[in-house]
C-alpha cells in the first residue's frame, strides 16, 4: 500500500537527498580524476622542458670539449672529470641523468648530416614509445 501524506512527503525527500549526495559525490570524483590528470600532465611538460635544457647543457659542453682538445668525448662521462690542465670538469655526474632518473645516450660516431654534432637524447617519459624521444637534432 502506498504511503500517503506526511510519510510520503518526507519519503520523497529522503530519496531527493539521495540523489543529491550520489550525483555530489559522483562530481567530486570526477573533479579529483580530472586535477590529478592535469597535474600528470603539467609533471610531464616540466620534466620534458628540463630534459630539453639538460640536453642543450650536454649538447654544449660536448662542442666545447672539441673546441678545446680537437675532437668529441668518447662518452658523456669524460665531461664530469678535471681537464688535464687543471681546469674544473664542465658538468656534474648528476647532469648525466634525465629527469627519470635514466642516463641521457650519446652516440659520438652518430653525426648529424648538416652540422656534424653527435646525437645526444633521452627516451623520454615512456621509453617504449618513439614519439617521446628528446633530443638535440
Amino acid at each position: 500500500m502506498p504511503a500517503t501524506g506526511k510519510n510520503a512527503y518526507l519519503g520523497r525527500w529522503i530519496v531527493i537527498g539521495a540523489l543529491s549526495l550520489a550525483f555530489l559525490l559522483a562530481i567530486g570524483f570526477a573533479a579529483k580524476h580530472f586535477a590529478d590528470s592535469g597535474e600528470k600532465a603539467r609533471d610531464r611538460s616540466a620534466k620534458q622542458a628540463l630534459a630539453r635544457r639538460g640536453i642543450m647543457t650536454l649538447s654544449d659542453a660536448v662542442d666545447a670539449y672539441k673546441r678545446t682538445s680537437g675532437d668529441y668525448p668518447p662518452d658523456l662521462e669524460t665531461l664530469t672529470k678535471p681537464s688535464m690542465d687543471g681546469k674544473p670538469a664542465p658538468l656534474d655526474r648528476s647532469q648525466l641523468l634525465d629527469p627519470w632518473g635514466r642516463p641521457y645516450n650519446y652516440e659520438p660516431a652518430n653525426r648529424h648530416p648538416v652540422h656534424g654534432t653527435p646525437h645526444v637524447y633521452t627516451l623520454g617519459p615512456d621509453p617504449s614509445n618513439p614519439g617521446d624521444v628528446i633530443d638535440n637534432w
